[in-house]
């Protein structure tokens, strides 16, 4: 493996703004809360084109309850000629203190093929009859954007499920035209499952699909979940899991905590239940899967790519964590990764989140992002983010752009997506999320976006 360095500047081919400059004077956009203890940033994503106007659209979650009666908030900033709107064009809110909505959020794709797309929000410390149940909402697009009002509810009715920690757009994993969602409960039965639910003309339906499971204990499988794209070109979109504290017990090879993926592929009849390929940690505590995504197609040879981070990965340095990427091919992933890029600095946990970002800089290969949140440069885990491009032999080793907070316990690249495009240039853009951010009230966190270049 490579190491790769967060901090040396290098040259800015990707990326509008100039190397490894502070987020807040490189970045294009930024947002911030104003509010003590909201954590603004603790997730992100591109949103889709919520209102059809032909720009994608960004959503950013801020679960923190800044007082004993407060809620959480999810916001939702419209794409425009000139980037994203500089105020919330929508804001979701919790229904309960403390639950966590917007602790994860995603676009939800299509899921009733009226074309606008759809928002899907987690809040893994729900509760409805079932201490720590958790929940998901979809909000259905439309010209005018979501509405105030969930159109979908998902609850599991387990106690301590944590359903929708994680949430994402499975793609079309059945083919009918209709996108399909997957939600994360890492705590079910204290192995995990990933529920999918198929879209259809009146949106998601009311059961899941089929529940993937983990066979387990402790592994925190649905801990990340992932639409993959199409990694075996059958035009069946597929899902990735991870659990990150997966061991696989070999014996005198057995490497506790070594994490795992799990893909699921696509076909008529959707995802069994089974996973179709297994890729695992390999080393000690690596926690592989605390991050999954779909990579794009990162080497343009028509397959999509999947990647995976490792935070506690130690390759030379403790805990300076990693990312790897699996090239999709005819029969899948192989076994080994092509490509790996480790943190250079201890304690960093390079790869906490990792994307697929789409093409941001027009050569017509994918590119990826991986965050390490803990890192330090001018102040203590300020974090950071570092952007690899891709290529006919996939992504370089050698970031293209790093960036971090110059902000004290910002924790930088916690959160990070591909934004989609949200100027309308044909360019892919990036979000940062630094929930532990302050400029004028502590911890209440930011995102940054970057536009394609």
């Amino acid at each position: 493996m490579r190491s790769w360095s967060f901090w040396v500047g290098v040259v800015a081919t990707g990326l509008a703004g100039s190397p490894a400059l502070a987020a807040p004077r490189g970045a294009d956009w930024s947002a911030q809360s104003d509010e003590f203890f909201r954590f603004l940033g603790l997730s992100v994503a591109s949103a889709g084109d919520l209102n059809g106007d032909g720009y994608d659209d960004l959503v950013v979650g801020a679960p923190g309850s800044v007082a004993p009666n407060t809620l959480g908030l999810v916001q939702v900033y419209f794409g425009s000629a000139v980037g994203p709107s500089a105020t919330p064009s929508w804001t979701g809110v919790a229904s309960q203190v403390g639950d966590d909505y917007g602790a994860a959020v995603a676009s939800a794709g299509d899921v009733n093929g009226d074309g606008y797309d759809d928002l899907i929000v987690g809040a893994f410390g729900h509760q409805h009859g079932q201490v720590g149940e958790g929940a998901a909402y979809v909000y259905l697009g439309s010209p005018t954007g979501p509405g105030n009002v969930p159109d979908w509810t998902g609850e599991p009715n387990v106690v301590d499920a944590t359903y929708g920690v994680s949430v994402a757009s499975a793609g079309d994993v059945n083919g009918d035209g209709y996108d399909d969602v997957v939600i994360g409960a890492a705590n079910v039965n204290q192995r995990g499952v990933a529920y999918v639910y198929l879209g259809s003309a009146s949106g998601l339906r009311a059961t899941h699909d089929v529940r993937l499971r983990g066979d387990q204990a402790g592994a925190y499988f649905g801990g990340s979940v992932a639409g993959a794209g199409d990694v075996n070109g059958d035009g069946y979109d597929d899902v990735v899991v991870g659990a990150r504290f997966f061991t696989n017990d070999g014996g005198s090879h057995t490497q506790q905590d070594e994490g795992a993926i799990f893909l699921f592929l696509g076909s008529p009849t959707g995802l069994r239940a089974t996973a179709d390929w297994i890729g695992e940690g390999e080393a000690y505590n690596a926690n592989l899967g605390v991050s999954v995504a779909g990579a794009g197609d990162v080497n343009g040879d028509g397959y999509d790519d999947l990647i995976a981070g490792s935070s506690m990965l130690s390759d030379g340095l403790t805990e300076q964590g990693g990312a790897r990427i699996w090239l999709g091919s005819p029969t899948g992933p192989g076994l080994l990764p092509s490509w790996a890029v480790v943190g250079d600095q201890r304690g960093g946990h390079a790869g906490y989140a990792v994307a697929g970002v789409g093409d941001v800089d027009g050569d017509g290969f994918d590119d990826v992002v991986v965050g390490a949140p803990d890192h330090d440069g001018l102040t203590p885990y300020e974090g950071a983010a570092a952007l690899f491009l891709g290529s006919p032999t996939g992504p370089s080793t050698t970031a293209a752009l790093s960036v971090q907070s110059n902000n004290e316990q910002a924790y930088l690249g916690f959160s990070l997506a591909g934004a989609g495009d949200v100027n309308g240039d044909g360019l892919s853009d990036v979000v940062l999320g630094a929930p532990g951010y302050h400029d004028r009230r502590l911890d209440e966190g930011a995102a940054f976006v970057y536009l394609g270049r």
